[in-house]
């Protein structure tokens, strides 16, 4: 079926029930199957998860993404983090010097927050390929698959215990915060007292965006559909 425009074009073989799921655990609410099928567009989608949360009156603890950066500000003082910490400092420089894995776990034990995951290294990477290029060289060599086997077990050994860092996308620690916001955003808006219509809009298109196979880049409209009309 070709893709249709202003539409998601999900394939509809579990992408839109992973989207329902993801959707009920970051914002902490429950869809029915009655609910979830009378969603056709975005839009609807919104009203519905809307609907479950209170967008009316004002935050009486600030925002999610401010209750967020806060409560990371706080834990990397309590980690012993002493310099001056805004929404402009690089976490890159932070993890390092902290240790990255060792920061990570201990915020995660500390925060009740979704984090964003470290990555390998590009030297890492360069290790692995290296590690990886004879037996791939050899498959191709005798168009088979087997020779490249036995070399999976390294890189796969390796790659556990190489050194990792925190993605360039999340460089900054307003951009690390709005990240824990959008992925636990039912649970800080709660906390907040109140729950933004654009906060709700913005997180239900990147999670929809990062949860299904979808190649659609927006702007996402009220009656952007999530199949194509047949």
């Amino acid at each position: 079926m070709a893709k249709a425009e202003n539409c998601f074009n999900l394939v509809g073989d579990g992408d839109d029930v992973d989207v329902i799921r993801t959707t009920e655990k970051v914002f902490g609410i429950g869809i029915s199957s009655a609910e979830a099928s009378r969603c056709e567009t975005f839009g609807q989608f919104f009203e519905v998860v809307s609907s479950k949360l209170n967008t009316t009156g004002a935050p009486t603890r600030g925002c999610p993404t401010a209750l967020a950066f806060f409560r990371v500000r706080a834990t990397l003082r309590h980690l012993g983090h002493t310099q001056r910490l805004t929404p402009q400092t690089d976490m890159r420089k932070v993890f390092n010097a902290y240790g990255s894995e060792r920061l990570q776990r201990d915020l995660s034990r500390e925060l009740d927050l979704s984090l964003p995951g470290l990555e390998l290294r590009p030297a890492s990477m360069a290790v692995l390929i290296i590690v990886l290029a004879p037996g791939a060289a050899a498959a191709i060599w005798l168009w088979s698959w087997q020779p490249l086997l036995p070399g999976l077990a390294l890189p796969a050994a390796l790659a556990l215990v190489m050194p990792r860092q925190l993605p360039h996308h999340f460089a900054t620690l307003g951009s690390y915060a709005r990240h824990c916001s959008i992925w636990t955003y039912g649970k800080l808006a709660r906390a907040s007292g109140r729950a933004r219509p654009q906060d709700i809009w913005d997180t239900l298109f990147i999670l929809i965006r990062d949860t299904a196979p979808s190649d659609f880049k927006g702007p996402v409209k009220y009656d952007t559909r999530f199949f194509a009309q047949r």
